[in-house]
């Protein structure tokens, strides 16, 4: 699940995935933290990209309320960032990893790839 309101990064992340990713892998996008929250409680996703400043709530209530979620408790957080000085440890995030913007697809990729492959 690619939760992600700038639709360029949006799409580029949904295509280097398709490009590099594995028949299984099934990519939704959704813009804000409620949408991503709603689909979350209707199918678990094995791994959020999330983008940390949403037009609705901040990456880290998202990220909270989605580890409240029955069913989701496991699932993997890519927390995607543009701020250099963000520390996710200091808004109560226990967890998930941290990208800053601009990434490497490369390295989304090979981390994507990595976490699903996680027991």
């Amino acid at each position: 699940l690619i939760v992600e309101d700038d639709p360029h990064v949006a799409g580029l992340l949904r295509s280097a995935l398709e490009l590099e990713g594995h028949a299984d892998w099934a990519i939704d996008i959704l813009s804000d933290g409620h949408a991503a929250l709603l689909r979350a409680e209707q199918s678990a996703p094995s791994l959020v990209l999330l983008d940390v400043r949403l037009p609705d709530m901040d990456g880290a209530e998202v990220y909270r309320r989605l580890r409240a979620t029955p069913g989701n408790e496991r699932c993997h957080v890519v927390f995607l960032t543009a701020s250099t000085s963000l520390d996710l440890s200091l808004r109560g995030v226990d967890g998930g990893v941290l990208l800053r913007k601009p990434f490497d697809v490369e390295q989304v990729i090979a981390l994507v790839s990595a976490l699903l492959q996680e027991p």
